[in-house]
């Protein structure tokens, strides 16, 4: 028996296969502020330092970070573009996946939760704030800025991350 994804993501695919054929999803990634004048350099890290992205975000669009320095990108799994059939609500991450995706990576390289800095602009990282020690909000309203140990509103992701690489 064939499974019918949730409503939402049936209207979510539709809307997105509107605007999904590769050149898009190419130009709205090129356009995104921020990430070419900071992540595009090429893993401006610190020697030894892991850079990994996990978001809610389509996987055809984060893992487009790793081209760009990251070492590792997660997201939700959406058919590849252009549409041609509804994504599998069990492909779609969530808050707490987030998190489950955190202490996996660590697990892997073994480090802990203590040697994570986390950023996001989200409410969907709350629950990753809530376990890391050290974590900076960028660009987001007050009820996640509360949980971070630092903030950052701008528009160059390089700035959000010197605010915590020399004093780790």
């Amino acid at each position: 028996m064939k499974r019918r994804p949730a409503p939402v993501v049936g209207r979510l695919c539709r809307r997105r296969a509107e605007v999904a054929c590769p050149l898009a999803v190419t130009a709205a990634f090129e356009a995104r502020p921020g990430w070419r004048a900071s992540v595009r350099s090429g893993g401006n890290q610190e020697p030894g330092e892991y850079c990994a992205v996990v978001s809610l975000s389509p996987s055809f669009f984060v893992e487009r970070l790793t081209g760009w320095g990251a070492h590792a990108a997660h997201g939700s799994r959406f058919p590849a573009v252009p549409f041609k059939e509804l994504a599998d609500p069990a492909g779609l991450l969530s808050a707490a996946a987030k998190v489950a995706i955190a202490d996996r990576l660590c697990a892997e390289s073994g480090l802990t939760r203590d040697d994570c800095v986390a950023y996001g602009d989200s409410l969907s990282d709350m629950n990753l704030f809530r376990v890391v020690p050290v974590s900076v909000v960028v660009n987001a309203d007050s009820r996640l800025s509360g949980l971070a140990t630092h903030s950052y509103v701008g528009k160059d992701l390089w700035d959000a991350y010197e605010l915590v690489c020399h004093g780790r």
